[in-house]
C-alpha cells in the first residue's frame, strides 16, 4: 500500500488531559486504511491513508477515526495537516456532567457510575470500569495494534488520575492476502481498573 496525506473533516474535544482528535471523510473506492500519526511538532498531527493496491471495490466509501493523547492543562486548538495543507482544529472542552451522561452515569445504573445498597449510603467509590478496544496494524505489528487498542479502550473509559490499567487480549486475528496483500493485524483488548 502507499502511505499518502489523506483529507477530511476535524473536530477535537478535551477531557481533563485527555485531548481526542476526529475526522470524517470518504474515499472514491474501497480498500483504504485511514489513520492520525503525530506530525513533526507538539499537538500536530497528520492524517494519512494508504490507497489500496490492485483489484478493489468501486464504490464511494465514508471513513471516520479517531486519536487520543494526553496534554497537561487547558488546549485551544490542534493541528491537523491533510493533503490539502494545514488545519487549526479548536479544541471543544467536554464538562464532566456531559461525559457523565456518555458514559450511562449521571444516575443511570452502570459500571461507571455511583453503586450503594439501600441500607449502605455511605458508598462513594466507583464501580469497576471496564471498556473494550480494538487495534490494527497494517505494518503486521503486534506492539502497534496493542497499543492502539489500549488506546481505544482508554478512550472509552472516565479519566482518572494515575490511571493504573489491567489489559486483556482477547482476540488476535489477522488479514492477509488478496489481490491488494493485505497484511493486517487485529487485536481486541478488555481494559479495566
Amino acid at each position: 500500500m502507499i502511505k499518502e496525506l489523506c483529507q477530511g473533516t476535524y473536530s477535537a474535544t478535551q477531557h481533563d488531559k485527555q485531548i481526542t482528535i476526529f475526522a470524517i471523510g470518504s474515499h472514491p473506492t474501497t480498500g483504504y486504511v485511514v489513520y492520525f500519526e503525530p506530525y513533526k511538532m507538539q499537538n500536530t498531527y497528520g492524517l494519512f491513508h494508504e490507497r489500496p493496491q490492485g483489484i478493489v471495490g468501486q464504490m464511494v466509501t465514508p471513513f471516520a477515526v479517531h486519536t487520543s493523547y494526553y496534554h497537561a492543562g487547558e488546549l485551544k486548538s490542534v493541528t491537523v495537516i491533510d493533503a490539502t495543507g494545514r488545519h487549526d482544529v479548536p479544541v471543544i472542552a467536554v464538562p464532566e456532567k456531559q461525559l457523565a451522561v456518555a458514559h450511562g452515569g449521571g444516575g443511570i445504573p452502570s459500571p461507571f457510575g455511583v453503586s450503594a445498597s439501600e441500607g449502605d449510603k455511605s458508598a462513594s467509590a466507583p464501580a469497576l470500569a471496564t471498556a473494550t478496544g480494538t487495534g490494527s496494524s497494517t505494518k503486521f505489528s503486534f506492539e502497534e495494534a496493542l497499543q492502539n487498542a489500549i488506546a481505544d479502550a482508554r478512550h472509552h473509559l472516565p479519566y482518572v488520575p494515575d490511571l493504573r490499567l489491567k489489559i486483556e487480549v482477547t482476540s488476535i486475528r489477522a488479514e492477509v492476502g488478496g489481490l491488494i496483500g493485505l497484511q493486517t493485524l487485529v487485536v481486541q483488548v478488555i481494559a479495566s481498573h
